[in-house]
C-alpha cells in the first residue's frame, strides 16, 4: 500500500515538472527581416502578419530585401579585347565646311565629329585635293568600299585640304565630288587644321582608325588598294569580336570597273609645279622667283623639266604666258599626261608629241582634232587630260603652243 502511494506521488511530480517546462519556456519572436523575403527564384513569398495570421500581399511600393545568400548567376564572358596599338586619332580641327553629311543623318553639320563614331565603327580618313590626279584616282576604290562595308561598320571620311587658292571654294570641291560619284562625307580643311594635326605632308594619304580610336594603318600616295582592303576586313572582324557581333564573310578584292590603272613601277615622271613657290625643276629661267622672265628654248632638253618660250610671269602658284604663241616643252616618260590649267578667256592650245599631232590612239579626253591638228580649249580652272596612250608607257617629247596670252599653268601631272 505504501509502495503504490509512493508511485502515484512520483507520477504526479513528473506531470507537474513537464507541464511547467512547456508553460514557462520562451516563445520565438519574429524579426522584421523575416516578414518579407524573396526566394532564390526571385518570386515574392507570402507575408504573415503575426498579430492576425492573415496572408498580406506584399506592398506594391515596398522594396524587396533578402536575408538569404542567393547563388550568383554565372557571369557573362567578357568581350575579347582588341590590341591597343597605334596613336590615338585626332579630332577635326576648325573645319571650314562639310559636304555629303546628309548620308549620316546629321541635321547640323557642326555635330559631325569623329569622336561620336569611335568605339562604334572602323574609320578610314582620306586626305585629298581636287587638283591632284592621283588623289582623284582613289575615289573608285573608296566608292566601292563605301557600298561594300558601310553597313558592316566602316565609316569613310575624306578631308579636303587645298593646295591652291582656287580650291578653297566649296563649289569647286562639290563639283569634283559630283564628277567622281562620291557619296561619303567630306570635311573641308581650308586652314590645314586637321592636316597639321595628323602631321600630313602629301596628297593622297589614307589612315585607318580601329574600334579603339587608334590609327593602326596609313598609306601614302595611290596604289596598294588590295592590301588596304584586307586591313579594313581585319579591323571590321576585330570590331565584330569586341561588340559581340557575328563575323562577316566578304567577296574577294576586285578592281573597280571605273578605276584608272597606273603602273607605278613604269611611271618615270613626277608631278611638276610651275609656280615660283615650287618650280625648282624649271628647265630654263630662274626658279623660285616671282615676276616676269623672257625665255628661249635651249638647243637640248633634259627629261622631267618644264621649258618655256617667250615672256612669262611667275606667281607663287602658277606661271602665266604674257604673249600669244608662247610655248611649253616637256620630255616625259609616262602613259597619261594631265595639267592643272586656267584661263580668263577661252584659250586654244595646240599639242604636238614627238613633233607631230596626237592621234585617237594617244589623245587624252580633252583633245579635239581639226584640219590635221590636235588641240584643246582651256576655260576655267581644272585638270585637263592631254595624253592617254593606249600603247602604254614610254618616253616622249610634249609641246604645247598657246595661241592666246593669259594661260595659267599650275602643274603638269603624269600617270
Amino acid at each position: 500500500m505504501y509502495i503504490e502511494k509512493r508511485n502515484v506521488i512520483i507520477a504526479a511530480a513528473l506531470v507537474l515538472l513537464v507541464g511547467g517546462f512547456f508553460l514557462f519556456s520562451p516563445k520565438k519572436s519574429i524579426a522584421p527581416e523575416d516578414v518579407a523575403t524573396t526566394t532564390d527564384s526571385g518570386k515574392d513569398t507570402q507575408i504573415i502578419d503575426p498579430s492576425t495570421s492573415d496572408v498580406v500581399a506584399p506592398p506594391v511600393t515596398a522594396p524587396k530585401t533578402t536575408t538569404a545568400t542567393s547563388k550568383p548567376s554565372a557571369p557573362k564572358p567578357a568581350a575579347p579585347s582588341v590590341p591597343q596599338t597605334g596613336k590615338m586619332y585626332k579630332e577635326f580641327v576648325q573645319p571650314t565646311g562639310f559636304s555629303n553629311t546628309g548620308a549620316l543623318g546629321l541635321l547640323n553639320t557642326d555635330a559631325f565629329t569623329l569622336g561620336q563614331f569611335v568605339g562604334k565603327r572602323v574609320i578610314l580618313l582620306n586626305f585629298w585635293t581636287t587638283s591632284a590626279s592621283n588623289a582623284l584616282r582613289a575615289f573608285p576604290y573608296l566608292n566601292a568600299w563605301q557600298i561594300k562595308y558601310k553597313d558592316k561598320g566602316l565609316l569613310i571620311v575624306s578631308i579636303h585640304t587645298p593646295r591652291f587658292t582656287y580650291e578653297h571654294s566649296k563649289s569647286t570641291v562639290d563639283a569634283a565630288l559630283y564628277t567622281h560619284n562620291v557619296i561619303h562625307p567630306v570635311v573641308h580643311d581650308n586652314n590645314y587644321g586637321t592636316w597639321n594635326a595628323y602631321g600630313n605632308s602629301v596628297w593622297p594619304h589614307q589612315y585607318l582608325i580601329d574600334i579603339n580610336g587608334r590609327v593602326v594603318y596609313d598609306h601614302v600616295g595611290e596604289g596598294g588598294y588590295q592590301a588596304e582592303e584586307l586591313k579594313i576586313q581585319e579591323l571590321l572582324a576585330a570590331r565584330a569580336q569586341k561588340l559581340g557581333l557575328p563575323q562577316e564573310s566578304y567577296t574577294p578584292y576586285a578592281t573597280p570597273k571605273d578605276a584608272v590603272l597606273v603602273d607605278l613601277s613604269r611611271l618615270k615622271s613626277p608631278e611638276t609645279y610651275l609656280g615660283s613657290a615650287r618650280n625648282g625643276t624649271l628647265g630654263n629661267g630662274t626658279p623660285y622667283r616671282d615676276g616676269s622672265q623672257d625665255l628661249v628654248y635651249p638647243a637640248t632638253f633634259l627629261g622631267n623639266a618644264p621649258y618655256l618660250s617667250k615672256s612669262w610671269s611667275f606667281a607663287k602658284e602658277y606661271a602665266r604666258n604674257l604673249v600669244a604663241d608662247a610655248g611649253l616643252h616637256y620630255e616625259y616618260d609616262a602613259k597619261i599626261v594631265q595639267a592643272v590649267l586656267n584661263a580668263q578667256q577661252l584659250t586654244r592650245v595646240k599639242v604636238l608629241r614627238d613633233g607631230v599631232p596626237l592621234t585617237t590612239e594617244n589623245a587624252g579626253k580633252d583633245i579635239r582634232f581639226e584640219k590635221g591638228d590636235s588641240y584643246f580649249y582651256v576655260s576655267g580652272v581644272r585638270i585637263y587630260e592631254i595624253v592617254n596612250d593606249k600603247a602604254g608607257y614610254g618616253a616622249h617629247a610634249l609641246e604645247l603652243l598657246i595661241e592666246n596670252s593669259g594661260l595659267e599653268v599650275y602643274t603638269i601631272t603624269f600617270g
